[in-house]
């Protein structure tokens, strides 16, 4: 009789590691998912008010007139463009080399 209530509570002690198991990786697997929806969620969230902020700009009549100004280069009356070409940079000059200091010993000392 203790060997087969033994081998019961064996059995048992089976089912229920499996089933802790089985729950834990579940519980892991949710976690994970949960963390991918919510970084989902927030990157769709700041699209959003990137959006909005954009639509409201885009209908403020002053960053219209902004935008027509600018890309178009559209003027009132009275008022002169000025186009400020964009500065190119400008080249180093070009340093010769050295010759190494041995070299210039010997030119020194040897040289007459």
């Amino acid at each position: 009789m203790p060997k087969a209530k033994r081998v019961f509570m064996t059995i048992v002690l089976l089912f229920l590691v499996t089933s802790l198991t089985k729950s834990i990786f579940d519980f892991v697997k949710n976690q994970r998912f949960y963390q991918a929806y919510k970084e989902e969620f927030e990157q769709t969230e700041k699209e959003h008010i990137e959006l909005q902020t954009a639509l409201v700009k885009a209908q403020d009549s002053n960053e219209y007139e902004k935008n027509i100004r600018n890309n178009l280069n559209y003027h009132k009356e009275g008022e002169r463009i000025v186009l400020v070409p964009d500065i190119s940079p400008t080249p180093l000059p070009i340093t010769p080399t050295s010759p190494p200091v041995y070299v210039q010993w010997s030119k020194v000392f040897f040289s007459h």
